[in-house]
């Protein structure tokens, strides 16, 4: 039976082992361009980017989208975390990160799904790693209104 830890929304370093000593981790991660809409419509959310920084994107990048995922530091963001940086940091991802970041979502998740397609992800999560899905896993408590088809 697993046990559910509340973990802060940020980088996933190596120091999250100690948590839970040989627990895996289940994730749902979103669509790169779904991640990036989100984040502009929430105020050019981008945790970890110094102030100034921020400032000067909310002034140079408002209510352009495209501006905004152009910004330095604002792209990869879910891979920045599984590599252990912030979202909005200004950190290169040479040639092989993303191959690290997925590394660790096979080391280090028992289960990753996708938020776009939740309803299929808690089945998936059920059928691979048991149990039935309680009632508020069938609940949308947190739906946008700006959406865009995922790119496939």
């Amino acid at each position: 039976q697993g046990v559910a830890l509340p973990l802060p929304l940020g980088p996933l370093d190596e120091t999250l082992h100690t948590l839970a000593p040989g627990r895996a981790l289940v994730g749902l991660l979103r669509h790169p361009v779904q991640r990036l809409l989100s984040a502009f419509h929430h105020g050019m959310h981008a945790p970890g980017m110094p102030r100034e920084r921020h400032a000067r994107l909310r002034q140079q990048c408002r209510g352009d989208a495209a501006c905004f995922a152009r910004f330095p530091g604002v792209a990869g963001c879910q891979a920045k975390m599984l590599l252990g940086h912030a979202c909005g940091e200004d950190v290169p991802l040479p040639g092989d990160s993303i191959q690290q970041a997925v590394q660790r979502l096979r080391e280090w998740f028992a289960f990753v799904g996708v938020a776009e397609c939740f309803t299929a992800s808690v089945c998936a999560f059920h059928r691979q790693l048991g149990g039935a899905p309680a009632e508020v896993e069938r609940q949308h408590v947190r739906q946008g209104v700006r959406r865009v088809q995922p790119v496939a």
